[in-house]
């Protein structure tokens, strides 16, 4: 039994230290080292589970027999071995230190055991998954094994139409397929090809017609892939029905077919390229562009066609072709056969399925033609921008429905202050531009409501205060003109800053005038000093803005100055500081009012509490007064008052505020002199009613009147002066009859005086209107009054002051007057000459274009802008007409001309309006006489206007002008009428009332807007008044109207023919002219140097008369064009020294934007030969060089 249990033990040993001789892998070698350490623990369970695991994991070794004989072999030679067992033992203590080493390892191989349970739990959940993905799948998925199908998911059997998997497993490919394939191959032969492949290859594609259950073969694409099933080779094979891809296929080969087709025959250009830029294909016609055959260009990059300075925007452009929505447009210019041409380019990138551009096809067509069409309309543009950015004023054009802008000129720009871009939008443009949120409501509120009315007359606004981006602030005049149909709204702005400067200025010095005028009234009526002066402080204080005002006065022994009244604004605000002040006075020299006193001159403290000499330091710290100016009023010499004014900021002295309330005090100190006066008149009245006799002759001699009212009776005695002033028949009138005589607005104020006067005491000191009972004039009458309480009695005096009072108003009349008109001339003169300046280069500029070749689009164009120019210079002359005669500057300049020019003249208007829905009729002639002698330019005026009018406002139909003499008074002269008759819509009576004032236009007769200045008929009517004549209207509404005016002329015999019958031979003849031009505007210059270049004439250019002196040589030109106003040296002082230097001067013409009456005259007087106004033109130069002494 020993010997048993020692042979066991040493077969395990042995089949321990034998392992890893035989086993291969870091696992054997685990496995015997865990074996020794076991060994030696001496653990029988240990070993046996050891060698279970070495049995299992070294399967191969042990199944063969061979090896079964070495482990018995190995066992006898362990038996043998046996004895040394016990060296072995020893030899294990010896490795004891190695066992946490071999525990580790056993350690190592548990855990590698669990790493393969729970893969083999992966490797079942990838199965189960998989099952899962094959038998959900949308797509077709099948099994083959030795050409028969083993499995198939759900989708393969409704693919094919069948309901069971039976009707599907051991079935060959080709027994679901017909017979022959569509390339004409039998499907049995060509599958076992297939699958063969397939099996050799591993995964092969392509493309197989199946059978559904019904019959129906289905082009199926087919991807086979060999994969290992339960350890055998399986063909995993899926489906994807592409029928509907091969019809598509077909589609577009019969699309290519006719693509081809109208390539081929397309007058576009189109070519396909690489991404490299190398041409696959090129039309015909793009072929026959460049002068190339296909195969010049084929495999060709398209580049070094394109003009040098075009290609790196090519390559830039075409970048978009490279991300959605791979499209991009080019244009350059390519070197065709007749040379550079330029060509654009739609092009559009082929993507593939990868996502990636395949190649690029292109469409192009030749577009040179209008590429310099296009430059010459941007010319065009740039020319009309610089025309509007050099207006003098702000042109703006927005969107009528959003009120966006979308154009702005320089000068909106330059006036507003902010950048373009921030004011187009509407609401920004608000907050920019009105700050202040309640202003900027209001007047927001304001244009909106005129807009909305669509009156023009409401859409000027005058005076808006707008604030620049620096903070400045500035006043502009605005005005929208609504072109609804065009959903545009024109703004156009002027800087009124200056004016309304002046303006303001004006305003100041007549509210001084006002308040200087105001004291004085009242202490003309008062003779309460301490009235006059709380009145004083408080006209000051409120319109000079100074927060406090105090008077006080010199105590009754001159020792100080003490407390007499004062005023403040917020009364709560500073009532503390005026009751301390109360208790205060102030000896010579001492405080504001001691220093006043003592300088007798005015005392200015800037800062209070740096002033030594200010004793209420601590109560103005207290109430916040900064500021105090001290005011002496004198009589001989003496101070008799001292007013002082505090502010509650730092303000330096202000001499103008100064110079003001020493005039007041100069008015103040007339009071104490007028109330020693008055104190004396008073007693020289007692002494009068002692004597009525010395009354009356004073009475007569001083033009006042005396009355006496009782108040027990209420009857009135009048002195004889004083019923010569009211025209009382009788000397005692009850108190009703003499109050009928007042006027009636006065009526309440005498009574509200009267009963003051007897509840106070406080003067009786009125003036008031009255009607005069015998001849019913207006008079203005003073009275003073006072109460004689013993006798229950009031006692005054009155005195007709209308003489001094009417002379007073018609003064300050006159005085508004003339200034209002001076500043209006000027404005009007210079707002002309700015307008009028610019419109010499846009009519210019016109004129030139209008003889070049032009297509239909430009001359609309063009068509456009004359129209508007003509339109703005007949409002700048209608405004001046105007103004001419509001200044009854107009003179007539009656010459002898013919009736037919009138008619020729009038039918001439008519074509140049462009009408083609109208005729023009015209009637009379034949009984007229043939020659007059009257104002033919006024008269044309006069019924240019009407004929326009006419034109304007009726939509169709006929305009009739007919001239006939009418009977007159004046045996030396005749009379004719002029009636111009339209079809139009009529006008109502209540229309007619204000159809000839001025501004007035007629609105709500038609559903458009009607331009115009609204002056044309009111001109017209102070021109029928000067022409001797009159003007009206008959008018029926829906029948049309008939405008008429007459005017007085005289008849004449014969006609001389004037000399301008012949300017144009004149003109002719005087071609080549050598002109000298001064001109200090760069766009005068080129406009005017082009009409008379295109005249034939040789220009030079001189900037201002410096120059043209300078430049001026006798016999180098025969004649000067001199501008008025320049810089360095100004047009009459330049001709001036011309003459006083040569004697032989060619003639110099004066050429300004001047246009005022007398401007021309003026000129010449000042050494001028001729004078043209601007805008200026072709026809203007040929009448001047006709007109001209040669």
């Amino acid at each position: 039994m020993g010997f048993c249990v020692y042979y066991r033990k040493a077969l395990l040993i042995g089949f321990a230290l034998l392992l890893p001789f035989f086993s291969q892998g870091s696992d054997s070698v685990l496995l015997s080292g865990g074996w020794t350490n076991m060994a030696y623990a001496g653990y029988s369970q240990s070993l046996s589970n050891l060698l279970n695991a070495t049995l299992a994991y070294s399967k191969p070794f042990y199944q063969n027999m061979w090896f079964y004989l070495g482990g018995v072999l190995l066992a006898i030679l362990l038996i043998i071995a046996y004895r040394q067992s016990r060296k072995l033992l020893l030899r294990a203590r010896e490795l004891k230190f190695r066992g946490g080493i071999l525990e580790s390892a056993n350690t190592m191989l548990e855990e590698l055991l669990e790493d393969r349970r729970k893969a083999e739990i992966t490797i079942k959940e990838s199965e189960e998954a998989f099952k899962s993905l094959f038998l959900q799948s949308t797509d077709p998925i099948s099994l083959i094994k030795n050409h028969r199908f083993i499995d198939c998911n759900p989708s393969s059997l409704k693919f094919l139409g069948l309901t069971r998997k039976e009707e599907f497993i051991n079935k060959t490919p080709w027994e679901i397929s017909p017979h022959l394939q569509p390339d004409g191959q039998r499907s049995d032969e060509k599958m076992r090809v297939l699958i063969a492949d397939a099996l050799r290859k591993g995964n092969l594609q392509f493309e197989w017609m199946h059978l559904r259950s019904d019959g129906e073969g289905i082009l199926l694409e087919v991807v086979m892939t060999l994969i290992h099933y339960k350890g055998e080779r399986v063909l995993h094979v899926s489906w994807r029905d592409i029928t509907q891809r091969k019809k598509a296929e077909q589609n577009l080969k019969e699309s290519e077919e006719r693509y081809r087709l109208l390539v081929d025959n397309q007058t576009d250009l189109i070519v396909k390229v690489d991404n490299e830029g190398r041409f696959l294909f090129v039309s015909p016609s793009y072929c026959r562009l460049f002068g190339k055959t296909t195969d010049d260009l084929i495999g060709k990059t398209f580049l070094p066609l394109v003009h040098p300075d075009d290609r790196e925007a090519t390559n830039k452009a075409m970048e978009k072709l490279y991300a959605p929505p791979y499209h991009c447009y080019i244009e350059q210019r390519a070197m065709t056969i007749d040379g550079w041409r330029w060509i654009s380019w739609v092009d559009t990138a082929v993507v593939g399925e990868d996502g990636e551009v395949k190649e690029i096809v292109g469409v192009g067509r030749e577009i040179t033609d209008i590429v310099k069409a296009r430059e010459e309309i941007t010319e065009q543009k740039d020319f009309i921008q610089t025309v509007l950015d050099n207006l003098p004023i702000g042109v703006a054009l927005n969107a009528y429905d959003s009120g966006k802008a979308f154009y702005m000129n320089k000068k909106f720009v330059e006036i507003y202050g902010w950048p373009e871009e921030e004011l187009k939008d509407v609401d920004n443009f608000f907050q920019l531009v009105y700050p202040d949120i309640n202003y900027r409501e209001q007047i927001r509120t304001r244009i909106l409501a005129d807009v909305e009315s669509g009156d023009p007359e409401r859409m000027r606004w005058d005076n808006i205060a707008i604030v620049t981006v620096k903070g400045e602030q500035k006043f502009v005049n605005a005005i929208n003109i609504p072109l609804i149909n065009q959903n545009i709204m024109v703004s156009t702005v002027v800087d009124n800053t200056q004016v309304w400067e002046n303006e303001s200025a004006i305003k100041k010095e007549r509210d001084k005038l006002q308040m200087l005028f105001s004291i004085a009234r009242k202490i003309e009526k008062s003779d309460s000093l301490e009235e006059v002066l709380q009145y004083t402080l408080q006209r000051v204080c409120e319109d000079n803005s100074w927060d406090l005002g105090e008077a006080w006065l010199p105590s009754e022994k001159m020792q100080a100055m003490i407390y007499s009244g004062s005023y403040c604004v917020s009364k709560d605000e500073f009532e503390g500081f005026i009751e301390l002040s109360q208790d205060y006075s102030f000896p010579i020299n001492i405080g504001i009012p001691g220093r006043v006193w003592a300088k007798k001159s005015v005392v200015w403290v800037n800062d209070l509490q740096q002033d030594e000499n200010f004793l209420r330091k601590k109560e103005a710290g207290t109430y916040k007064i900064k500021s105090a100016v001290g005011i002496p009023i004198m009589t001989n010499d003496e101070v008799v008052c001292v007013m002082v004014f505090f502010m509650k900021q730092f303000r330096e002295k202000d001499q103008e505020f100064v110079d003001l309330i020493m005039g007041i005090g100069l008015q103040l100190a007339e009071l104490f002199r007028r109330k020693s006066i008055l104190v004396e008149q008073l007693k020289t009245l007692e002494m009068l009613h002692q004597s009525a006799k010395q009354l009356k002759q004073a009475q007569k001699i001083s033009n006042v009147g005396s009355w006496e009212l009782d108040l027990n009776t209420s009857m009135v005695k009048f002195s004889e002066e004083a019923s010569k002033i009211y025209g009382a028949t009788s000397s005692e009138m009850h108190i009703k009859a003499v109050n009928e005589m007042v006027v009636e607005k006065y009526r309440n104020m005498l009574k509200n005086e009267m009963q003051q006067h007897e509840l106070t005491g406080k003067p009786y000191d009125v003036t008031f209107q009255i009607t005069r009972a015998s001849d019913g004039q207006l008079r203005y009458i003073h009275s003073m009054a006072e109460m004689n309480v013993a006798e229950n009695k009031v006692v005054g005096i009155i005195r007709d002051i209308t003489e001094s009072k009417t002379s007073e108003r018609l003064k300050q009349e006159i005085l508004v007057a003339n200034e209002s008109a001076r500043f209006k001339q000027n404005f009007l003169a210079q707002m002309s000459h700015e307008i009028r300046t610019p419109l010499t280069a846009i009519d210019g500029m016109l004129e030139l274009m209008e003889n070049t070749p032009l297509n239909d689009t430009q001359k609309d164009f063009l068509d456009t802008v004359k129209f508007s120019s003509e339109n703005l210079r007949n409002i700048i002359n209608e405004v001046l007409d105007y103004s001419r005669i509001e200044a009854g500057g107009i003179r007539l300049n009656p010459v002898d001309f013919s009736f037919r020019e009138i008619f020729t003249k009038s039918e001439k208007l008519f074509q140049s309006l462009g009408k083609n829905n109208f005729r023009f009729l015209t009637k009379g002639l034949e009984n007229l006489p043939e020659y007059i002698h009257a104002d033919k330019h006024r008269i044309f005026q006069v019924i240019s206007n009407l004929i326009s009018n006419a034109v304007k406002y009726a939509r169709e139909g006929d305009v009739t002008m007919e001239i006939m003499p009418v009977p007159s008074k004046d045996n030396g002269q005749m009379l004719f009428k002029v009636m111009v008759k339209d079809q139009g819509p009529g006008i109502s009576d209540a229309m007619k009332k204000n159809l000839f004032k001025p501004f007035s236009q007629i609105h709500n007769i038609s559903e458009t807007y009607i331009e115009g200045s609204g002056l044309g008929l009111s001109i017209c009517k102070e021109l029928a008044i000067l022409l001797n004549g009159e003007i009206d209207v008959d008018s029926v509404p829906g029948e049309g109207s008939t405008f008429w005016f007459t005017f007085a002329a005289a008849q004449v015999n014969e006609v001389k023919k004037p000399d301008e019958l012949s300017d144009e031979n004149k003109a002719a003849k005087k071609t080549g002219l050598r002109i000298l031009l001064t001109e200090d505007k760069g766009v005068n210059q080129k406009v005017i140097s082009l009409i008379l270049t295109s005249m034939g004439h040789r220009i030079a250019l001189a900037n201002n008369g410096e120059e043209a002196l300078k430049q001026y040589k006798p016999g180098n030109f025969d004649l000067i064009l001199m501008d008025i106003q320049m810089p360095v040296m100004d047009g009459i002082t330049a001709t001036k020294k011309l003459k006083e230097q040569y004697s032989d001067l060619p003639p110099v013409v004066g050429l300004s934007a001047n246009a005022l009456q007398g401007d021309r005259e003026k000129y010449m007087e000042q050494g001028m030969d001729d004078y043209i106004t601007k805008p200026v033109r072709s026809d203007d130069f040929r009448q001047l060089i006709a007109r001209l002494k040669w």
